[in-house]
């Protein structure tokens, strides 16, 4: 199990996630957590021969269901069916999970719809997609679920030390405050000597915390330790540059997958939220 599987298997769970990398990996993945959460034998789930993990590795456990582009897209119609199914209890299982594949061809009428239920999560009940890249999903469905990215083979430990999470939250709080000498900022991040992905990918979990605290969100907060810093940035920025900053953060994460300059991605990334805020 690599680290970034030991991060989503041992952390609270939440209502939504996107899984990031190959299909067949991240349903894997999918399917696994599914079957974890739902184990009768807690104490080593998951076990794999108890009746729910046999289920949902038959796929005829009728709590876990996966949803599949209907022709190029996935569309509204199946979005409100997911909707109308988690409004239940689940039959069998401890947690409803439904898996979205492919999920970047969602329509953004469906993303419309998935929101709402992002936006007020039903107990119980649990969002998974599935994706090769975050481009074509929706800022504010982004920000309303945690992500694990799968890409790489050995992944990420999305669990940086307290102090680079502590200066990293400092520099996004400095850009809302207009106070931010970005040479400055860029030679800090680079001097904590971590890979660039898992860098972007935290200052994204802020973004979406920020998020949940200005929609008054009952979705939980990701990154506690920072709660001071995401009201700071929550109380000054609109919702309209909450979103623009997630958006350019992400479009940084791809500039980074595809071996982008580092250098140039702090510039344009601090830049690109000076911008907005």
């Amino acid at each position: 199990m690599n680290s970034n599987d030991k991060s989503l298997f041992s952390e609270a769970i939440s209502h939504a996630y996107i899984f990031l990398g190959p299909e067949e990996v991240a349903a894997e993945k999918a399917l696994f957590f599914a079957r974890k959460i739902n184990c009768e034998n807690t104490d080593f789930a998951p076990c794999g021969y108890c009746n729910s993990c046999r289920k949902i590795l038959n796929k005829t456990n009728p709590d876990v269901f996966e949803i599949f582009p209907d022709g190029a897209s996935i569309k509204i119609e199946q979005v409100r069916n997911v909707i109308a199914s988690f409004s239940k209890r689940p039959t069998e299982a401890i947690y409803r999970v439904c898996i979205f594949h492919l999920s970047q061809k969602m329509t953004l009428q469906a993303q419309n719809a998935l929101l709402k239920t992002l936006e007020e999560p039903i107990t119980n009940s649990i969002a998974i997609l599935l994706a090769d890249n975050t481009e074509h999903l929706l800022p504010t469905v982004v920000s309303r679920c945690q992500i694990y990215d799968f890409v790489s083979s050995g992944g990420f430990e999305h669990q940086l030390e307290p102090e680079v999470r502590k200066k990293l939250a400092g520099i996004l709080k400095s850009i809302s405050c207009e106070k931010l000498d970005v040479y400055k900022a860029v030679s800090v991040i680079e001097d904590t000597d971590k890979n660039a992905e898992e860098i972007l990918e935290f200052i994204l979990s802020l973004y979406r915390d920020v998020m949940v605290v200005k929609t008054k969100s009952k979705i939980d907060i990701v990154n506690n330790r920072q709660i001071d810093e995401i009201n700071s940035i929550a109380a000054v920025v609109d919702l309209a540059g909450i979103i623009n900053a997630i958006q350019i953060t992400i479009s940084q994460i791809k500039a980074a997958k595809g071996r982008g300059n580092v250098n140039l991605i702090w510039h344009n990334l601090l830049l690109g939220l000076m911008e907005v805020m």
